[in-house]
This record gives structure tokens, C-alpha cells and sequence, in this order.
């Protein structure tokens, strides 16, 4: 009976992770959201994230008459995608679902949506980063934020620009320890 009932709830989250990969265009989950979901629920989110990170990453197309050219293309796809927090190995989905736990206790970032949540995920998680250096990038997240949404003012888009260079400033540093 619990190999039937395993089996059961392993199909339930493949063809849900299956049908998110399709439509998660149209999805938009933040902090509040996340707080009000089981661990079950969190649980098959974070399988159907990965599962689709994973297909998206395989999927990528290759030039096989330009095989030097496609396989450095393809590091640096892997790269983007693991600073995404779109590919997320050597992880369980145990540390993922914590770390957004974690990530979404801060109340500067309960309304950030879950797109914008998973590269402090892969920060933390894949790239070790320590708590003070996830505080300090969400700092500047936050900030950049708040500057983009003040931004669709007229005449206001330089405004935002120091940010910007902070931030990247601060990923480029962060990488290199």
C-alpha cells in the first residue's frame, strides 16, 4: 500500500513540476503566497523548478560544426543559470525550500516575487554565500528595487544607474572569493 501510495504522489508531482514548466509564465508566487503553503506544496514547487531549470538547460541548442564555439556558449549559459538560480545541483530540495523559507522571513522581500528570490537561493545555497553577504545583496536588491519602481517616471531612468553598478560591483566580488 505505501509503494502504491509513494508511487501515486511521485506521478502527482511530475505532472504537476510538468504542467508548471508549460505555464509558469502566467505565475507570479510571493513571500505572503510562499508562507501560506504547505511543505508538500513548497515541495512539489521546488521538484517542478528544478525539473524545468534542468530541461531548459538540456534543451539549449547546439552547433555541432562550431563545437568549440557552442560548448563555451554552453559554460556560460550553466553559469547564467546557476546565478538565475534556475540550476540548482549538489542541493536537496529539503536546503531549497529552507533557504527560501529563510529568504522570505525578511520582511524587506515579502513581495518580491519567487523568480526574483531564487538567485539569493543559489547565492547562498551553490555559490556560499555567507549571511551577511546575502543581507548585503538583498540590501541592494531592495534599494534598486524601490529606485525601478519610482524609475517609470519620466526622465527619471539615470537614477537607478549607481545601483545597478553597486550591485553588479558586489556579485563580481562576492564570485571571486
Amino acid at each position: 500500500m505505501k509503494r502504491k501510495l509513494l508511487f501515486v504522489w511521485t506521478l502527482f508531482c511530475f505532472l504537476l513540476s510538468s504542467s508548471l514548466c508549460t505555464a509558469a509564465e502566467g505565475i507570479s508566487i510571493n513571500g505572503y503566497d510562499w508562507q501560506k503553503w504547505s511543505r508538500g506544496s513548497k515541495l512539489a514547487f521546488v521538484q517542478g523548478w528544478a525539473i524545468c531549470g534542468k530541461s531548459a538547460y538540456d534543451n539549449l541548442i547546439l552547433d555541432l560544426n562550431k563545437w568549440d564555439e557552442s560548448f563555451n556558449f554552453l559554460k556560460l549559459q550553466e553559469e547564467g543559470f546557476k546565478d538565475a538560480g534556475i540550476l540548482l545541483g549538489g542541493v536537496t530540495i529539503g536546503q531549497i525550500i529552507d533557504t527560501i523559507d529563510k529568504i522570505y522571513s525578511d520582511p524587506r522581500v515579502t513581495t518580491m516575487d519567487i523568480s526574483a528570490i531564487m538567485p539569493f537561493v543559489s547565492g547562498r545555497l551553490i555559490q556560499g554565500w555567507s549571511e551577511k553577504e546575502l543581507d548585503e545583496i538583498t540590501a541592494i536588491y531592495v534599494r534598486l528595487n524601490q529606485c525601478e519602481k519610482k524609475e517609470n517616471i519620466p526622465g527619471s531612468f539615470e537614477n537607478c544607474s549607481s545601483l545597478r553598478k553597486e550591485r553588479n560591483a558586489y556579485l563580481q566580488k562576492i564570485k571571486r572569493k
